[in-house]
């Protein structure tokens, strides 16, 4: 099994693959944005496994692609709320 922060890393690699390229024209993340997607997924979902991981990275990427939001992922996963770890 894997470990959750290993997990969260996989997951945030290829969740924006699978999910967003038809509803978001995005066809993949850079660096930076798998490495914030990858943090959101990890601290708010580590104790909840791949289900929690995969429901954190779709409200993320809801968010992306809605105009009441910032645009990027790392705008999404910083805007407002607690301060990150």
């Amino acid at each position: 099994m894997l470990c959750p922060r290993r997990l969260a890393l996989a997951l945030a690699a290829v969740l924006p693959l699978l999910l967003a390229p038809a509803a978001q024209g995005m066809t993949r993340l850079g660096q930076s944005a798998q490495h914030c997607l990858a943090l959101a997924m990890y601290w708010e979902a580590k104790s909840e496994g791949a289900d929690g991981m995969l429901a954190v990275a779709s409200v993320v990427l809801n968010r992306v692609a809605h105009p009441e939001f910032p645009d990027t992922v790392c705008g999404v996963v910083k805007q407002g709320g607690e301060p990150p770890p």
